[in-house]
């Protein structure tokens, strides 16, 4: 039995069609967000597995809900991305684990959702960034500055765009 037959049958057998995979995808997405915001918020680190699951889902998504143009547009946005806090990551101001991060939240973001995840974000970003400065959440010193776990803004951030309907 060749693939693509296989493929058919398991949609008819398990009546499972384009929508509802990537339902299913987006909310095991929001799953794994809500575990790295939690643990870089407690432990201020962002462990390598869940970077390559939530990588892992997006190829997944891609498969069920995005054209081979957009899968494009998603990787150059990405790289872009990438490049850009790297250069942030040499002088310190992000940690590694947060540069993998957002490199692989912008292959889910793409280029046309990328205003709404920006703004959203900045929001959270300033609202965590003020809670670090009223004590209300954990700090952590680094080279004569305090530090904030960025993955809480990043993830909600995401989190916000695929409930508002945008990826």
């Amino acid at each position: 039995m060749d693939f693509t037959a296989f493929y058919e049958r398991l949609q008819s057998e398990l009546f499972l069609h384009g929508d509802q995979y990537k339902f299913y995808i987006e909310a095991a997405t929001v799953a794994v967000l809500f575990y790295v915001a939690l643990t870089d918020f407690l432990t201020f680190k962002i462990r390598n597995e869940v970077v390559l699951l939530l990588l892992i889902l997006y190829v997944l998504f891609a498969f069920v809900a995005r054209s081979r143009v957009e899968v494009i547009i998603d990787i150059i946005l990405a790289f872009v991305i990438l490049g850009a806090l790297l250069w942030f990551y040499t002088n310190g101001a992000v940690g590694g684990g947060d540069v993998k991060l957002v490199a692989v939240v912008c292959l889910w973001v793409g280029a046309h959702c990328a205003l709404l995840f920006s703004l959203l974000l900045l929001a959270l970003g300033g609202l965590h960034l003020l809670a670090a400065k009223m004590g209300w959440v954990r700090t952590k010193p680094m080279s004569g500055r305090i530090g904030i776990a960025y993955a809480p803004s990043v993830a909600g951030a995401l989190i916000g765009t695929i409930v508002l309907g945008c990826i």
